[in-house]
């Protein structure tokens, strides 16, 4: 037979979450700020980060998250990533 603990635990696991919509997102706290500029960006316009600030292996998938979360709210952009041997960082361009 189960003991208090383990019964209260099991309540916590079933919660049921309420879905609501049409709930304002706020907007960001002051001071906070996009670490890339993705949104200024004009189609033929690229920015450089190097490698000393983010690994070369996290600017993609970060680029593309942030690609993928601007999509999904309306914005029309395509990216294209290259790492720059030469210059120890990478290039992100606005494609379209």
């Amino acid at each position: 037979m189960p003991d208090q603990k383990t019964k209260e635990k099991r309540k916590y696991k079933r919660h049921v979450f309420k879905i609501e919509r049409g709930i304002k997102i706020p907007p960001p706290a002051s001071g906070q700020r996009e670490q890339y500029p993705f949104m200024q960006l004009k189609v033929g316009e690229s920015f450089f980060i190097p490698d000393k600030i983010k690994r070369r292996k996290n600017v993609a998938s970060m680029a593309h998250a942030r690609v993928k979360a601007l999509r999904n709210a309306g914005h029309k952009m395509k990216i294209v990533i290259r790492w720059l041997q030469a210059e120890k960082g990478s290039r992100i361009w606005r494609v379209k």
